[in-house]
């Protein structure tokens, strides 16, 4: 360390003064720096070496900070010969008052000088970045506080508060500031005639005083100007004192206003009276109607029940002799006990073979929404391979699409995510949403089926080249029996049970079925199901399905 410092002074002191974590420098009477640490050369950064400074006077030092761009602040920009003669005076003249200034890379810096008895000055140099950064921090909350906000310390002087609890004293000769004490705050209210005339006035400050010096306390203060004002009051733990301001003229005016319509209230009680009889005889009425709609609301449970039934019980009738006709239609077809002769023979045959089939996938299809409505539909969940169940759900469409003059894309990632689902029924919805998908679609089109993750969920999509779905038939195509009228479904088989049946499989496993279509751009339909597998299962059809 280079320095013009007592040589009497040892070493050891100089290196204690050099581990202080503040800045000290010493000048002598001609105002030149005699002694620094070497912390004080850490608080300007731009000075590279103790020796750099030594031996300067302040104002060169001052220049020198200025010169590099150390301190921050408007004046020393716009004017810094002003701020240096600022500076300077406050350095040369002690008055036993802290400076603080900020620095340009953001930190504060807290100054303290106190003039020798040799005409020099000692000066210390302190970084207060931290206190000062809580201390902003605490007045950015205190202005932020909607109400007004005052802190109060043991001797009741002020120690912080916000722009809205100024404006309590705003008419006083003075702002209020920071060391003004409670009793000369209060004083001033009276002193500038702010409040309501005496002797209320007097009476509010008083009670404001008594409420002030309670654990708690509570009053209320009238304006000249008609406000009203609600102040709370709350000791601190070091005894100080928060007093909060509510402004409520709006709740005051709205009593005053209650008060004025007394009398109408009053009136009004009387017509409440009149139309609360006719609100009971309205009662009786609407009773007995609800009464009616529940008798109703009971005959169509009981028509919805016998229709289930019935579904089921036809479908079962209907299965037995429909296998057989399928049956020997396939012994005729394939000419097991020999040929039949004439070939339209044949044709008949087939005919009547894939008549059968297409009525016996009718009665599957109506079995499965009966058992679906009665809760009787279980699932079977278990761990599944999604690439081998899309690619056996492909399959058994194979000869479909093939026919059709359809190409399949099968999108399946080499090692698909994870899903806990009942077999049979996503491959029944897979084959449903392939199914449709070949109806609609005219030939040369195309067929995909890709595998996503979404968030918990695995979602297949189907998308194909087809006709698409206009739009005003999409929010009905979840419901049973309903299909789309066009040209081409006119030609095609169906009953409209496929997706209705799909939608509410999909629910029972915790899912989603979504249907989106352009009419003409084709049709993409998104199955989403919970790749843990389904929580609480759903065992019923919701009678008012939309879509997507």
């Amino acid at each position: 360390m280079s320095s013009k410092w007592n040589p009497e002074i040892s070493e050891i002191v100089t290196e204690g003064l050099d581990a202080l974590r503040v800045g000290l420098a010493i000048f002598d009477a001609s105002d030149v720096l005699i002694y620094c640490n070497e912390h004080f050369r850490h608080l300007y950064r731009s000075l590279e070496s103790i020796d750099e400074v030594v031996g300067l006077s302040f104002a060169d030092i001052l220049q020198l900070v200025v010169n590099k761009g150390e301190i921050a602040g408007r004046e020393v920009i716009e004017d810094p010969a002003a701020w240096v003669e600022r500076r300077l005076q406050k350095h040369r003249e002690p008055d036993g008052q802290p400076l603080e200034e900020q620095l340009a890379d953001g930190r504060w810096i807290q100054v303290k000088v106190r003039a020798l008895p040799d005409g020099g000055v000692i000066g210390v140099w302190q970084d207060i970045t931290s206190l000062q950064t809580s201390n902003l921090r605490l007045a950015d909350a205190v202005d932020a506080i909607g109400d007004g906000f005052a802190i109060w310390d043991q001797r009741d002087q002020l120690v912080a508060h916000n722009a809205r609890f100024a404006e309590l004293f705003a008419g006083s000769d003075a702002p209020l500031k920071s060391g003004d004490s409670f009793e000369g705050a209060t004083q001033r209210l009276l002193a500038h005639g702010l409040l309501e005339d005496e002797p209320a006035a007097e009476a509010q400050v008083e009670a404001w005083r008594q409420a002030h010096h309670q654990l708690f306390g509570r009053t209320v203060i009238r304006y000249r100007d008609q406000r009203w004002f609600l102040i709370k009051e709350r000791r601190t733990r070091d005894g100080g004192m928060v007093s909060l301001l509510t402004d409520i003229t709006d709740i005051k005016n709205r009593e005053h206003s209650l008060v004025l319509r007394g009398k109408s209230l009053e009136r009004t009680i009387g017509e409440l009276s009149t139309v609360q009889g006719k609100l009971k005889q309205q009662g009786g009425e609407i009773a007995a109607m609800a009464e009616e709609l529940s008798q109703a609301k009971r005959a169509v449970e009981q028509a919805d029940a016998s229709k289930t039934r019935f579904l089921r019980s036809i479908s079962h009738e209907l299965r037995t002799p429909l296998n057989a006709i399928i049956g020997f239609a396939e012994v005729l077809r394939d000419g097991l006990l020999g040929p039949l002769g004439h070939h339209r023979y044949q044709e008949y045959a087939n005919d009547i073979h894939s008549s059968g089939s297409h009525l016996l996938g009718l009665v599957n299809q109506l079995l499965d929404l009966s058992r679906i409505e009665a809760g009787r539909y279980e699932l079977e969940c278990e761990p599944q391979d999604v690439g081998v169940l899309i690619r056996n759900s492909a399959r058994l469409m194979a000869k479909q699409i093939e026919d059709a003059g359809l190409e399949l894309v099968c999108e399946i990632p080499s090692d698909p995510p994870a899903l806990v689902a009942d077999q049979q029924a996503v491959r029944q919805i897979l084959v449903n949403l392939l199914s449709n998908a070949v109806k609609f679609t005219p030939s040369g089109g195309e067929i995909r089926i890709s595998i996503g993750q979404e968030a918990e969920q695995l979602a297949i999509t189907v998308t194909d080249t087809g006709i698409g779905i206009p739009a005003e038939k999409m929010s009905g195509l979840m419901r049973p029996f309903e299909r789309v009228d066009n040209d081409l479904n006119r030609q095609t088989e169906g009953t409209g049970l496929g997706l209705a049946i799909s939608r509410s499989l999909a629910e029972m496993h915790g899912g989603t079925l979504d249907l989106n279509s352009v009419l003409g751009n084709g049709t993409t339909a998104v199955l989403r199901l919970p790749s843990a597998g389904p929580g609480e299962q759903v065992h019923y059809f919701p009678a008012q399905g939309v879509g997507a």
